[in-house]
């Protein structure tokens, strides 16, 4: 989905809580909050039950 939007890492810190719950997240150190789940739906149009499913 970054590709797609041509977005980084980097553009989804503010929305997840910064450089290292991204990270976390994406070396499956952490899974994401529900807070963090609606910022990505809202943010990326991502619909809400591929987020949680």
């Amino acid at each position: 989905m970054l590709d797609q939007r041509r977005m980084t890492r980097s553009d989804l810190y503010e929305m997840m809580g910064g450089k290292a719950r991204v990270s976390e997240f994406f070396s499956k150190k952490r899974r994401l909050s529900i807070e963090q789940l609606r910022a990505l739906h809202k943010a990326l149009g991502i619909p809400a039950d591929l987020l949680l499913g």
